[in-house]
């Protein structure tokens, strides 16, 4: 039966399924100075988030705004000893 069918039938029934709505938490002073002590001990980016109870999204967003640098970019073999290119 396809999904269509199902939710139609279950409107018609009563019976419609509650969506989760989710209202944004604001940002407590604990929070952005957690999130600041974390970054600057080079907690992984998705730890903080964990801790703070907050999603990844959220947690980027906020650091951009106070301009905190989360986790910096992992260097590759050949980044840090190739030597420049010739052209």
């Amino acid at each position: 039966m396809p999904i269509e069918t199902v939710n139609t039938q279950q409107q018609h029934l009563g019976k419609t399924m509650a969506k989760k709505i989710t209202k944004p938490r604001p940002w407590t002073k604990d929070d952005v100075r957690s999130l600041k002590t974390m970054a600057r001990e080079k907690v992984k980016t998705t730890e903080i988030a964990r801790k703070l109870k907050r999603s990844l999204g959220a947690t980027h967003q906020k650091a951009m705004r106070l301009g905190v640098t989360l986790g910096a970019r992992r260097k590759t073999k050949n980044s840090s000893t190739a030597p420049p290119r010739k052209p």
